[in-house]
Parts: structure tokens; sequence; C-alpha cells
């Protein structure tokens, strides 16, 4: 358990927070408009050439079938139709007698 009567206060000296010292850069020469990168990094000239290909397209001759890779290799097969729902009046299957109040689980394990 901490208390205060057990703790000891001790004289310290105040000392003020720790500033950094003016980085700021002073130059006393005249301003040219540049930075250093772009003086650095000037434009270049690149040469110039057109973007439109030097021959213009010609179609294929041949006749044109609308016939893919993929179709010719799977051909299309006839589809077997699903068979039909057997439709009942009801689910509940119907008795063969009235209830009498009996069940046979009272009968056999009583």
């Amino acid at each position: 358990m901490t208390c205060v009567c057990h703790h000891q206060v001790w004289e310290t000296r105040r000392e003020g927070p720790i500033k950094p010292s003016n980085t700021k850069m002073s130059h006393d020469g005249p301003f040219q408009g540049l930075s250093t990168y772009a003086g650095d990094f000037g434009p270049k000239e690149a040469p110039y050439h057109l973007a439109k290909p030097k021959h213009a397209y010609t179609p294929n001759k041949a006749p044109f079938e609308a016939n893919t890779t993929h179709r010719s290799d799977f051909v299309l097969r006839e589809t077997v139709p699903a068979p039909k729902a057997i439709v009942r009046g009801t689910n509940i299957p119907t008795s063969a007698g009235p209830f009498e109040g009996q069940s046979l689980y009272a009968q056999t394990f009583a």
C-alpha cells in the first residue's frame, strides 16, 4: 500500500523547456526565381514522332464464320426433361381407422 506518509519530498531545481535552435537559413544573395530542383532538372528536348501506325489496317479476305473454338469443341446435346413432381392432395398421411386413445408405446413399455 502506498501512502503520502511513505514518500519523502525532494527539492529539485525547475528547468525551462528545451527549445530547438533557430534553423532558418539566411541567404544574402539575390533570388534567381528557380529552386534547386528546378535548376538541376530542367526541361529537355524529346524527339517528336507521330503516334499513327505506319500501315493502315487491312481486314482478312477469308469469309467470316461465326464459330469459336469453344463452340466447335463443346457441341450442345439434347437435354433430358426433368421428371414431374407427384402432386398429392395433402402432406398428412391418412390413418387406417379412428384413434382410440391408446398407443403402442404405452402398452409395450409400461
